[in-house]
């Protein structure tokens, strides 16, 4: 009799397993790693996808007592599953360019231990989705490093993983200064670490005046490296370093009138198209190495940060929080735009290759 009372139970229990209706899964664009909240009352957890690499902020504390860190976060392509990866230790700890690896698998990006009297470092992680559904980073590794001596200084400006794994590089530009001189090398590293590859000088001495590095990406093929430079004294201008003949191919002037600008991204596959975003307009130009010295087709999305996505369908566009779109993706040469999170307020995207 005890037999059968249990036999009768297990299999009212597999009725009820098997009757969950996966509608119940609600999708969540918080930053409260991957767990949803159900309106059913069921403790039911979504699986993350990870597909966008950002920076953010937290903030710990209240009132006086709260303190800000910066942090590296994942979600998925439609918002959902917000989730810091890797969180500052202090708040003098600057975090910035994540990229993804060309598989996916590991990110990429750069921490300033003391702000920008510190060392400097690109640190590379594993991503994986543990078993509760939520992204997680491991395996942390420095793949270089540069340090600090006041009062010269280096710092490493902006890096990016290359687009295809064979190449297995990270490309970083590191600048060093002086009182008012400087230098800026333009380098590759393996993406295991170890020595460095200087590949050009950029500007052999910077000179006096506010030099600003913006951006850098590498084709799809690998073939050359995009950098967006910024520089009072110099102006503004997209280099493209060919790295077969290791020579500066193509120096294309950005458009008059823009001031600022915030990234570049060359597009995935298929076409050959480097799209840059500008933090004074919101527009977003386009072009296509070798360009003469121009750049064709603008249009506005009001944005600040961008990224193409895997199949060149879409741009993904960022406003750093400072309007009201939010998150939202694009298609390209359109200005058509689908919001994707009206709330996200992260810097320097990167959607996986």
């Amino acid at each position: 009799m005890k037999n059968f009372y249990l036999s009768f139970v297990a299999i009212l229990f597999a009725i009820a397993l098997f009757s969950c209706d996966t509608s119940d899964l609600i999708p969540n664009t918080g930053p409260d790693e991957g767990i949803l909240s159900n309106p059913k009352g069921d403790n039911i957890t979504t699986i993350a996808n990870p597909a966008i690499a950002y920076k953010s902020s937290v903030v710990s504390g209240k009132g006086k007592n709260s303190n800000t860190y910066q942090t590296i976060g994942v979600m998925d392509t439609t918002g959902a599953n917000q989730t810091n990866v890797y969180t500052a230790s202090t708040t003098s700890e600057l975090l910035s360019s994540p990229t993804w690896s060309p598989v996916g698998s590991s990110l990429s990006w750069i921490k300033r231990i003391n702000g920008y009297s510190g060392p400097s470092e690109i640190i590379a992680a594993d991503i994986t989705v543990n078993l509760n559904g939520v992204p997680v980073a491991g395996n942390y590794r420095t793949i270089a490093k540069v340090p600090y001596e006041s009062p010269d200084y280096f710092w490493i400006f902006y890096q990016a993983w290359c687009s295809l794994a064979s190449t297995a590089k990270i490309a970083f530009v590191v600048t060093y200064g002086s009182g008012t001189s400087g230098w800026t090398y333009l380098y590759t590293v393996s993406t295991s670490g170890g020595a460095w590859d200087m590949l050009a000088s950029i500007y052999d001495p910077i000179g006096t005046g506010s030099e600003f590095y913006s951006h850098l990406c590498w084709s799809p093929d690998d073939s050359k490296i995009a950098i967006l430079l910024q520089s009072s004294s110099r102006g503004n201008k997209i280099l493209i370093f060919d790295n077969q003949t290791r020579t500066f191919t193509d120096s294309i002037p950005t458009p008059s009138g823009e001031s600022s600008f915030g990234s570049l991204d060359w597009s995935r596959s298929g076409m050959n198209s480097l799209a840059v975003i500008a933090h004074s307009t919101g527009y977003i130009y386009y072009v296509t190495p070798p360009t003469n010295g121009t750049i064709p087709t603008t249009n506005g999305v009001s944005g600040n940060f961008l990224s193409w996505s895997p199949n060149n369908s879409s741009l993904l566009v960022s406003t750093n929080g400072s309007r009201k779109e939010g998150l939202m993706k694009m298609i390209p040469f359109t200005s058509t735009v689908t919001i994707i999170s009206s709330t996200f307020s992260g810097f320097s995207i990167n959607w996986k290759k």
